[in-house]
């Protein structure tokens, strides 16, 4: 008698550039916790037919995700007796449709959601796309002024910078599909200067022991190129080299990297702050709403 494959019994919906992929990390290295090995499979993110997106790199994005059943069934095989099994893809809390795909598939699943103050969301995302080579636009207030036309366009949520910092829709969606008690809010200000506390209470709603505290550690941190062109094409020489999946080009592009970013990658300058109280300003209403949908304070959003 075979048994059923044992699916998540909570998922990290989001929100992008708000911690997610540093709480993987740190939940993998609880004893009592599984998560998927693929980081973001994005199985529940998509209608089927999966959509025909038309920005640069776009397609990629669809190809990488795990979206047949039985593929996504063996990302958990390796959870053997653990209490808490999950994956995380920041991309369900903001697709139209995932609360109740999900809802479908997993009935008694847990769901946790980073939310970072929208603003410097959008510039993180920004920033996280010219790190990759891909945002061709090295204005930040141009690529706000592009986004509306690429949506119409049919670029991906990866180039949705303001939109995705909406949350007060994509949280009502989980609210009605899941109710309060199965979904936890934080702010990514709290999990960056306090991740204990935030860790404590996470273990408590995955009901695993909260006496383990992992490493917390900074992951996929933002970063800028001193020389804008020559960024460019170092990242298509990495992806001509990620693309033939051997182990010796991987290797090379590690080797590549880790000295490339020795001499041409910086911290990020901050946002400008005149930008950033426009889109703050933008956001006000669904901030506030917001703070009443999760219960959390979310004033010191408001202010500069």
């Amino acid at each position: 008698m075979t048994t059923a494959p044992r699916l998540p019994n909570f998922i990290v919906i989001g929100t992008a550039r708000a911690g997610t992929t540093a709480l993987y990390h740190a939940l993998r290295q609880h004893p009592q916790v599984y998560m998927s090995p693929v980081k973001e499979p994005r199985f529940f993110a998509y209608d089927r037919p999966t959509p025909n997106y038309a920005g640069p790199l776009d397609h990629e994005v669809v190809a990488h995700s795990i979206l047949e059943p039985g593929a996504y069934a063996l990302l958990f095989e390796g959870a053997g007796g653990a209490r808490a099994v999950g994956e995380a893809t920041p991309l369900y809390l903001t697709m139209t449709g995932a609360a109740k795909r999900i809802a479908t598939a997993l009935p008694g699943v847990r769901l946790i959601a980073l939310l970072r103050q929208p603003a410097d969301r959008a510039w993180s995302h920004y920033l996280l796309n010219v790190r990759q080579g891909i945002e061709p636009l090295r204005s930040f207030r141009q690529a706000l002024s592009q986004e509306e036309s690429r949506v119409r366009a049919l670029w991906s949520p990866r180039w949705w910078y303001q939109r995705r910092g909406h949350y007060d829709g994509q949280v009502r969606a989980y609210l009605n599909h899941f109710g309060p008690d199965r979904i936890r809010f934080y702010r990514y200000e709290d999990w960056r200067h306090y991740p204990l506390e935030v860790w404590r209470d996470l273990c408590a709603f995955l009901e695993v022991d909260k006496a383990f505290v992992p490493t917390f550690e900074t992951v996929n941190a933002s970063a800028y190129p001193r020389l804008w062109g020559l960024h460019r094409a170092a990242c298509r020489l990495r992806s001509s080299q990620l693309a033939q999946r051997s182990r010796p080009a991987r290797a090379a592009s590690s080797v590549f990297w880790r000295a490339y970013r020795k001499c041409n990658l910086v911290r990020p300058p901050r946002l400008d702050p005149e930008i950033r109280d426009e889109l703050t300003q933008g956001y006000s209403d669904s901030i506030l709403r917001t703070q009443d949908l999760i219960g959390l304070d979310l004033s010191g959003w408001l202010v500069g």
